[in-house]
């Protein structure tokens, strides 16, 4: 009977552990779905602009992910466009992610060269994070669509390409520098390119490139490349819906190893100013008209 006793006694205290462990669980899981929901009102806040046709994926490995993209104006006649991925995924990435953003929002300003606010970027990251495991990869650039120049700087990211649409020829974007918030001076340069009506722009994480499928086979830059070649006189919704389905059909039925985010932008028309008055500023060698 005693035994008895204590065996009744020991199930009643592990039904009630394993209810508490329940509840436990589903309150973690009501706080991560909430977390997800706020990361993407965060990732996924894109203007509205008759100039750029604008279109984005993002899918999170887990509830919340490490990958961000941004599209801002910044002036009268420009916007700051940005993408990144933070090392690691889950909470402590996507709290990355939230400071990031943060960071290039208070940074960036049509007056600064694209070096300059990565710079800054980097200094708030790296008092941050700088003795952590984490850090994150950029790209950031400034388009004035009065002069249709896209000034722009790598921080160690996957390469955006531009879809050229009169010849459809690709060119790759990348610049000196490091990751953000692994070092102190990472060494951003800022180069610049001439944009025309109908080029597109894609941006994305490693989670794209670095796919892999059922025989640990990976997507590849190249295969990226290839697809645009192809198909970059598309649509932007067309294209990119069909992007995604080529990655997934090549996945096939393995889970993804990364989260995956690509940011596409097409230039619709440029921009006109009448009647404003324009300052030519000579900053990392480039020129750039300033709006008063």
């Amino acid at each position: 009977l005693r035994s008895l006793c204590s065996f009744i006694g020991t199930a009643i205290a592990n039904s009630e552990l394993y209810s508490l462990v329940e509840k436990q669980k589903a309150k973690l899981l009501s706080d991560l779905d909430i977390a997800r929901k706020i990361q993407e009102s965060i990732i996924k806040t894109i203007p509205d602009t008759d100039h750029l046709h604008i279109n984005s994926r993002y899918i999170a490995m887990e509830s919340v992910g490490g990958d961000l993209y941004d599209v801002r104006r910044i002036g009268k006649n420009s916007y700051s466009l940005m993408i990144s991925d933070v090392s690691g995924h889950g909470v402590p990435a996507a709290l990355i992610t939230t400071m990031a953003k943060t960071s290039f929002i208070n940074h960036s300003h049509f007056t600064k060269s694209s070096s300059i606010t990565c710079s800054e970027v980097n200094d708030d990251l790296y008092s941050l994070i700088g003795d952590t495991r984490y850090y994150l990869t950029a790209f950031y650039a400034t388009l004035n669509m009065s002069t249709m120049i896209l000034s722009y700087t790598n921080c160690g990211h996957q390469l955006p390409l531009l879809y050229r649409d009169e010849t459809g020829e690709i060119e790759e974007l990348d610049t000196e520098g490091l990751y953000i918030g692994i070092v102190d001076e990472p060494g951003y340069e800022t180069k610049t390119v001439k944009l025309h009506v109908k080029d597109k722009l894609l941006m994305f994480t490693d989670g794209i490139t670095e796919a892999r499928n059922e025989n640990n086979e990976f997507y590849t830059n190249q295969r990226l490349n290839n697809f645009l070649k192809t198909n970059g006189h598309k649509a932007p919704d067309i294209f990119l819906q069909e992007l995604m389905d080529d990655v997934e059909s090549f996945c096939g039925e393995r889970e993804p190893d990364d989260d995956r985010a690509i940011l596409l932008i097409e230039i619709i028309q440029t921009e006109t100013s009448e009647g404003e008055e324009k300052t030519e500023l000579f900053i990392d060698g480039v020129y750039s008209s300033i709006e008063h």
